[in-house]
């Protein structure tokens, strides 16, 4: 840990755009169009660095990338705020000389758990990995068992769970002011609709928005995938030919059923949530929330948007800020004041969904109840 009090030495393993970015665009769920953010200039929220930026607790002393002439881009984009950052090309170096409190994990997705696990062997306090958190059941065990074993803190970057306007759907959800929640009808269809890239952060908001574990899947990917499965066979989200989307009928244990439609199509975005609940639904996309209930007839309805709370944090920044929070609470001896809002235990659950629609798939469209039994 950091000599200094309240303040975390953090280190960056990969430096792509979602891991270093300074140049402000849309954020999801956040719409901040190209305005100057106050604390951060035009610093991207949803980068990790950016994150860090903003949580003053924190310095980026450390990162690592296999690709080095993104050490001088880094130094363009982050010097005047870190102008002594230390670059590596092998990760285990890094943990070995830094004495990291905390990490964030932005490579492609087969890589995470080797980098999970030595990091917290190495004594990182907290960690903050990418979605999805792995791709294969025994990897995501071995890092969870890692981390407790060694008394890490690991939240994946689900990035909806830390965006206020998701929490007021589903606390509107568990109040049961529109009755149970019966259904969820998911769309999502654009070039890049990819079960592993994508589709993670929406099969991760259908756990979070039913509040309960998965019982059944169906599914089919899309047509030239017809080969495709059991095992993701993906190259961490670049290629849409190697990750499929596809269609999915899927139960959960508190019979929440849900319906998804995720094509990759040849241009344009359409995604969002379509929650049907016994007397009335929403309807939440990255662009806002809108309830409607019936009206005096069975022809007329009422809609209403649903507008977020003010969170003091937003996306990757809230993620941080977290970990930050479990941290000050452990360097105290206390218990933090809340678990976290994306926990490993969730990004478990996240990924054993996805591999029982390549499994249905694989199987010719067979029903898949879970837990997911043999080698995943």
């Amino acid at each position: 840990m950091s000599a200094e009090p309240n303040r975390y030495r953090a280190g960056i393993i990969g430096l792509s755009g979602i891991a270093a970015s300074r140049t402000m665009g849309s954020i999801a769920g956040n719409q901040t169009g190209t305005e100057t953010h106050p604390a951060l200039g035009n610093a991207q929220v949803g980068s990790h660095a950016a994150a860090y930026h903003l949580v003053p607790e924190t310095d980026v002393i450390a990162v690592c990338e296999l690709r080095t002439e993104l050490f001088d881009s880094f130094r363009d984009t982050w010097g005047d705020v870190w102008p002594n950052v230390h670059t590596y090309s092998d990760y285990r170096e890094m943990l070995d000389q830094e004495n990291l409190d905390l990490l964030s994990v932005v490579t492609s997705d087969h890589l995470h758990a080797d980098m999970v696990v030595d990091a917290a062997a190495a004594g990182v306090h907290g960690i903050f990995c990418e979605k999805p958190m792995a791709t294969t059941l025994a990897d995501a065990d071995r890092m969870i068992a890692a981390c407790e074993q060694h008394g890490t803190t690991l939240s994946i970057d689900h990035t909806r769970r830390f965006k206020g306007m998701w929490h007021e759907v589903r606390d509107l959800v568990q109040s049961e002011a529109l009755g149970r929640l019966r259904a969820i009808v998911m769309t999502m269809g654009y070039p890049r609709a990819m079960l592993f890239r994508n589709g993670t952060h929406m099969i991760d908001m259908l756990g979070f928005l039913s509040g309960a574990e998965p019982e059944w899947v169906v599914a089919e990917l899309d047509d030239g995938f017809e080969d495709y499965g059991p095992v993701y066979a993906g190259d961490g989200g670049r290629d849409p030919r190697t990750d499929p989307g596809g269609y999915v009928l899927l139960r959960f244990r508190n019979g929440v059923r849900v319906q998804i439609a995720m094509p990759q199509t040849e241009s344009g975005t359409i995604s969002g949530f379509h929650l049907i609940c016994d007397r009335g639904g929403i309807h939440v996309s990255d662009h806002g929330a809108e309830v409607w209930e019936p009206g005096g007839d069975a022809l007329s309805e009422h809609r209403r948007s649903l507008l977020p709370s003010a969170y003091s944090f937003d996306g990757q920044r809230s993620g941080i800020a977290e970990l930050v929070q479990h941290l000050a609470a452990r360097d105290a001896g206390r218990e933090p004041q809340a678990p976290l809002i994306s926990p490993a235990s969730a990004g478990r659950q996240t990924l054993e969904i996805m591999l029982g629609i390549l499994r249905s798939h694989h199987e010719g469209n067979a029903k898949i109840t879970f837990p997911l039994a043999g080698d995943a």
